[in-house]
């Protein structure tokens, strides 16, 4: 019952009442903030270069790819932190074996044929910096951010 009623105090969308929980407000700006570069990358990619839709689509996987793997994972951090402090850590343990686990399968799955290799390794590329710069937004004190 307990941990029933501490995930949905952290991870419910928003109420009846207009309040959201922490963990969804997180997700919403990270999905825009991951969109920013997913759209700009791929337009840039299909008007500049020579395999236009399958270029943009390999970047927008990449960025897509990325961005759930890295909200998934917030998503399960604060899961366990809010059950346990010490369960946090293992499940970003978890998260980050998933993610390269994923990331093993998918490459190993893709047909060169289908894929644009570069388009998609940048795509990633652009999705962890996001994802990076993001975390280190949220990991600043209350009183040093601007």
């Amino acid at each position: 019952m307990v941990v029933r009623d501490t995930l949905q105090r952290h991870l419910t969308p928003p109420s009846a009442m207009g309040r959201r929980g922490p963990a969804m407000i997180a997700v919403r700006v990270r999905l825009v903030v991951f969109a920013v570069p997913l759209v700009v990358g791929a337009l840039a990619y299909y008007l500049l270069s020579d395999k236009a839709g399958r270029a943009a689509l390999s970047y927008a996987g990449g960025v897509a790819l990325t961005a759930a793997l890295l909200i998934g994972g917030l998503l399960a951090v604060r899961a366990g932190a809010a059950l346990s402090p010490s369960l946090a850590t293992v499940m970003a343990l978890s998260t980050y074996t998933t993610v390269a686990a994923v990331l093993i399968a998918v490459l190993a799955a893709s047909d060169p044929h289908v894929l644009d290799a570069p388009a998609f390794a940048l795509g990633l590329v652009v999705g962890v910096v996001v994802g990076v710069a993001l975390q280190i937004r949220d990991a600043r004190p209350p009183g040093a951010r601007a």
